[in-house]
């Protein structure tokens, strides 16, 4: 069995911000990144965008636990 396998359900976890406020969020974020592609033309820079918010926000996760 290969130790790779093992998932924290605790990390994967999003703060309780509340369903309606989570999806709202999220359906936010889709129609900024749809515009963004149109407007691109290229997925490349969204992926990059994408890791960076995700980047940012780890940072953050990892500030609040110290």
């Amino acid at each position: 069995m290969s130790h790779y396998t093992y998932i924290s359900f605790d990390k994967l976890r999003a703060p309780p911000i509340g369903f309606t406020t989570g999806v709202l969020r999220t359906t936010l974020f889709g129609v900024i990144f749809s515009i963004l592609y149109i407007g691109i033309g290229s997925i490349l820079p969204l992926v990059i965008f994408h890791f960076l918010i995700n980047y940012v926000a780890k940072l953050g996760d990892f500030k609040a636990e110290n």
